[in-house]
């Protein structure tokens, strides 16, 4: 990685390009159905769209740590070589 890659993606800081990512992620999560039942019977909950259910369990997460490293970003943490 250069430091001009450092400096901007595309004319946007590198905390922005993140944030953005994060933003994306958040609305792909708000539209996948997470909808599900729960059995009167024995109390477990059914997803009625199980495969959409654990894409957005497991990108539900992202968005936050992309942000904190955005953070880091704008903190002049992160030393990229």
């Amino acid at each position: 990685m250069t430091s001009s890659d450092d400096e901007a993606i595309n004319g946007m800081q590198r905390s922005e390009a993140l944030r953005q990512a994060a933003d994306l992620i958040d609305s792909v999560v708000e539209l996948l159905d997470k909808t599900g039942g729960t059995c009167e019977e024995c109390g477990s909950t059914r997803r009625y769209n199980w495969e959409e259910y654990r894409v957005a369990m497991s990108l539900i997460q992202m968005p936050r740590k992309l942000r904190e490293y955005a953070s880091k970003f704008d903190n002049d943490i992160v030393h990229v070589r």
